[in-house]
């Protein structure tokens, strides 16, 4: 038996036309007229394993330690209701709103409210949001890979950081350009936070442009030509 690790990437051509879309702009002009001064993405299903409610716990402990931040910093939860069937699934999402109710309760003043949770499938929003965040927060306890580590630096344009959990199988290739985080320290990434948004100008674009050369060069087609290398390999072999 043979065993090959060929982690699949995304298709960057067609992420490139998507950013100029006129869906994504459309949603880009609404998210720009509201967004806060600083901009805390994630973009997820709400599966357990992504581990949402730690992420919304590591924010409000952040706003905790830093009330300078306050009404100048949000997070944009973006979600995908994920297998509503299963009972453990439908009461995670449960736990989600309430998470958020409890942390804008907390802290919500004026027209700022910390967190913006949108449950729905809205894939031009997502991209229109990869565009603008300054931090996407990747904190998923366990994940085979998790593309939006890959999709959302290809087309941002703000030189967002991206805060990648230790326990994403995207670490392997971009941890070197990310903030590193381990998924059940709530206070470690309440401490990560505050660097990503803290870092100069040129370290955070060293990292975004350092993420997106490999995705770049590591694309879909990349991949699919590893996969046929890797089969004809163990052919020849065989033979």
């Amino acid at each position: 038996m043979r065993v090959t690790a060929n982690p699949i990437s995304v298709d960057v051509r067609e992420f490139d036309a998507l950013a100029g879309s006129e869906a994504v702009l459309a949603a880009e002009r609404e998210l720009q007229e509201s967004r806060p001064e600083k901009l805390i993405l994630r973009v997820d299903r709400t599966d357990p394993s992504k581990n949402v409610v730690r992420g919304f716990r590591a924010f409000e402990l952040y706003l905790y330690e830093h009330p300078e931040m306050r009404e100048r910093v949000g997070m944009l939860a973006l979600l995908d209701p994920s297998r509503q069937d299963i009972p453990e699934y439908a009461e995670y999402l449960g736990a989600i709103q309430r998470e958020a109710r409890r942390v804008n309760d907390r802290y919500a003043r004026g027209g700022w409210m910390p967190i913006d949770l949108r449950i729905e499938d809205d894939f031009a929003a997502s991209v229109a949001a990869y565009k603008q965040y300054d931090v996407l927060l990747v904190n998923a306890v366990f994940d085979g890979l998790n593309l939006i580590a890959k999709e959302a630096p290809l087309v941002n344009t703000r030189d967002g950081v991206l805060v990648l959990s230790e326990n994403a199988g995207a670490h392997d290739e971009l941890g070197d350009y990310a903030l590193t985080i381990n998924p059940f320290d709530v206070a470690g990434q309440a401490r990560a936070l505050h660097t990503a948004l803290e870092l100069n100008a040129e370290e955070r674009r060293r990292r975004i442009e350092g993420i997106r050369a490999r995705v770049r060069e590591h694309d879909l087609s990349a991949w699919l030509e590893q996969e046929l290398r890797a089969l004809e390999g163990a052919a020849s072999s065989r033979s």
